[in-house]
């Protein structure tokens, strides 16, 4: 009973040990005036100075000093549960949110380009295709027989016609974009 007594006494001021102000690492190499910066289950984040953290693995240090990292790296962690597991989810949602706004992006100039692909064969095939801007149309059909507005110049509609051979030509824009065209046989 005195033996588990002591055990338990001696468990206890580990958890609550501070901290050696020199990491010793059983290879001999020393490390003073760090400052750690996140603790894990096997090992800290710590950063010396204005350097970039690195992380430091219990295994690594010496015995008595693996002891008293492994100790308190359970106190901070069970105490803590709760706000890491917070910080976790919103790291974690953080970089889906990231994700989602790149692949959007991905996915926006993806579509310019098949759009912008599109809409140069068209031209080059003569023929129209929604979205085409006026000159677009004028470059794939030339410039229109007529044209009308309604509204104003930039914000209304505009009708061009252009009268071919057999057939008249209505094209229909909506803030300068092409919207839709009919065709009229002629007899």
């Amino acid at each position: 009973m005195k033996c588990l007594l002591l055990l338990l006494l001696f468990i206890g001021s580990l958890a609550f040990a501070e901290l050696p102000s020199v990491l010793e690492y059983q290879s001999g190499m020393t490390i003073a005036d760090y400052t750690v910066v996140e603790w894990k289950k096997t090992s800290v984040i710590v950063k010396k100075g204005q350097g970039g953290p690195f992380p430091v693995t219990f295994s690594t240090l010496i015995p008595e000093q693996r002891e008293i990292f492994e100790a308190e790296a359970s106190r901070y962690l069970t105490a803590n549960a709760g706000k890491i597991e917070a910080e976790k989810a919103k790291k974690k949602a953080d970089a889906t949110a990231q994700w989602n706004r790149d692949h959007a992006q991905r996915q926006a100039v993806e579509a310019s380009k098949k759009r912008a692909k599109a809409i140069s064969e068209s031209i080059r095939d003569r023929k129209l295709i929604v979205g085409m801007t006026p000159s677009q149309v004028i470059e794939s059909w030339g410039k229109p027989d007529s044209t009308s507005i309604r509204g104003g110049a930039t914000s209304g509609s505009n009708q061009w016609v252009y009268y071919k051979k057999k057939a008249t030509h209505y094209i229909y824009f909506r803030d300068g974009r092409l919207r839709s065209w009919s065709t009229r046989k002629r007899h």
